[in-house]
Parts: structure tokens; C-alpha cells; sequence
């Protein structure tokens, strides 16, 4: 299953950090832990990150994680708003990852090009 995180580093690879700007109803499970936040559609960040990347992770690996109270906060509002259809989720990650593919944001286009595709780790 494809998932993305969004950087304003050029990085390498992936690396659980912990991050000090969270907010108050993040999953309890990530709060004082390394983790890497990933979704499971690309988003745009508001302003813009600088990279977009695209990993690969089977969707039964024991280090992935969906965000739980982001995702009952997403279901509610479906609810509420009658959205029917596959939801945007957050989820986290709690080992190194190889990635796939690298995208800049491109603010001429006011969007994100890809700049190369990562060999995938054997």
C-alpha cells in the first residue's frame, strides 16, 4: 500500500523523529515516541512542504498504525456531511523507510512534479 509524508528536508530516507508541534487529540501511542506520520492520500499542506514522499508498506506490518482518534473525528464529519467514499486517514510508523518516490512542489503549477523514483530496497 503507497503512503506519503511531507517535508520541508530533502531527505533520504525516512526516520522516526519526535515531533514537539502536535496537537492535543493525536493518538495517545505517538505522544513522547519517534514516529513517521503518513497518509494514505497525498495532500497539499497549506503553505506547501517543500517534498512530498511516496513509500510502500504492507498494509499488515506491525510498526504501521492508523492515527485512531483522527479517525473517528474523519468519520463523524463523513457522517455528518453525507461523504460517502474512501476517507483520508493519518497513520504513523514506528521504523526507518526506504523511499519510493520523491516529489518537489512546483509553485508555478501550484502542484507536485516528481524529481526521481528510489529503487525499491530487495
Amino acid at each position: 500500500m503507497l503512503f506519503y509524508h511531507n517535508s520541508n528536508q530533502a531527505l533520504d530516507k525516512l526516520t522516526p523523529t519526535i515531533v514537539r508541534s502536535r496537537h492535543p487529540g493525536e493518538d495517545p501511542r505517538t505522544v513522547n515516541k519517534a514516529v513517521i506520520w503518513l497518509s494514505n492520500k497525498p495532500q497539499l499542506d497549506n503553505p506547501p512542504s517543500k517534498y512530498r514522499y511516496v513509500v510502500e508498506i504492507d498494509e499488515n506490518s506491525t510498526s504501521l498504525f492508523m492515527d485512531e482518534p483522527f479517525d473517528q473525528l474523519q468519520k463523524q464529519f463523513n457522517e455528518m456531511f453525507t461523504i460517502s467514499g474512501n476517507s483520508w486517514r493519518w497513520f504513523f510508523y514506528f521504523n526507518e523507510l526506504d523511499i519510493l518516490e520523491t516529489n518537489e512542489y512546483d509553485a508555478q503549477q501550484k502542484g507536485y512534479k516528481k524529481i526521481n523514483k528510489q529503487r525499491r530496497s530487495e
